[in-house]
C-alpha cells in the first residue's frame, strides 16, 4: 500500500512578507557544521545567529517557522516536537536578528536522519551521470517496501536521501504541529507535491 498520502513535504509559507534567512556574521557556526548523517556536537561557547538574506521583502515579518536551507523553529513548535521524541533530530538554541533586535526564542532544527526511499518507477526525477547519487527530484513517490522495514516511530521525520533538501513528515506529526496554528510553515502531501510547490 502506497504511503504517499501519509507523508508531507515540509515547506515555508510562500507569501510576500516571508524573508529568507541565513547565518549572521556574528554566528560562530555555519551550515557546514550540520552536514552529517550523525548527531552533531557544538562547542560550549558556540552560538547560532541568523539574519535576513537578500532579497528582503518591503515589509518582512517574523514567523514561528523561518525559511533557511535548514529549518528554524520557535519555542511553540519545538514544544510540540519535544512531546513526540523524533528519531534523528536535534535542536540547538538560536538567535534571529530582526528589526534591530536579537530574538532568542528560536531553535535550529537539525534533521540528520536520511532514508533512501524514492520509488524509482513512480517518481519523476533526473540524475547526474557523473554523480549518480545526485538527483533532481520533480515529483516524489515513496517506496513503501523500504519504509515498512522501519518502525513508524523511527521515520516520523526524515530527509529523502536522494534529495536531502526534501524533509518528509508523517501525517501524525503534521496534525500535532498544525493544531497550534503556527505561522510561516506548511505541509504539502507527497502525492500532491512537485518541484514548483514551494512557489505556490
Amino acid at each position: 500500500m502506497s504511503l504517499d498520502t501519509e507523508y508531507y513535504v515540509l515547506e515555508g509559507e510562500n507569501n510576500e512578507h516571508a524573508p529568507l534567512f541565513g547565518t549572521d556574521g556574528e554566528s560562530t557556526v555555519g551550515y557546514s557544521a550540520f552536514d552529517s548523517i550523525y548527531p552533531v556536537t557544538l562547542e560550549k561557547d558556540d552560538h547560532l545567529i541568523f539574519a535576513m538574506d537578500a532579497p528582503i521583502p518591503e515589509q518582512p515579518q517574523l514567523a514561528d517557522y523561518l525559511e533557511t536551507p535548514d529549518p528554524i523553529i520557535d519555542e511553540k513548535i519545538k514544544k510540540v516536537l519535544d512531546s513526540i521524541t523524533l528519531a534523528g533530530s536535534q535542536y540547538f538554541p538560536a538567535s534571529v536578528r530582526f528589526d534591530g533586535k536579537l530574538h532568542d526564542n528560536y531553535y535550529f532544527w537539525n534533521i540528520y536522519l536520511e532514508i533512501a526511499c524514492l520509488h524509482k518507477e513512480r517518481s519523476k526525477y533526473d540524475w547526474d551521470k557523473e554523480d549518480p547519487d545526485f538527483y533532481t527530484v520533480e515529483a516524489i513517490s515513496l517506496d513503501e517496501v523500504i519504509l515498512n522495514r522501519i518502525s513508524e516511530s523511527g521515520r516520523w521525520v526524515f530527509r529523502l536521501r536522494e534529495s536531502t533538501s526534501r524533509i518528509l513528515v508523517h501525517e501524525s506529526v503534521v496534525e500535532k504541529v498544525m493544531a497550534i496554528k503556527p505561522t510561516g510553515i506548511r505541509f504539502i502531501c507527497v502525492d500532491e507535491w512537485n518541484i514548483g510547490s514551494a512557489f505556490r
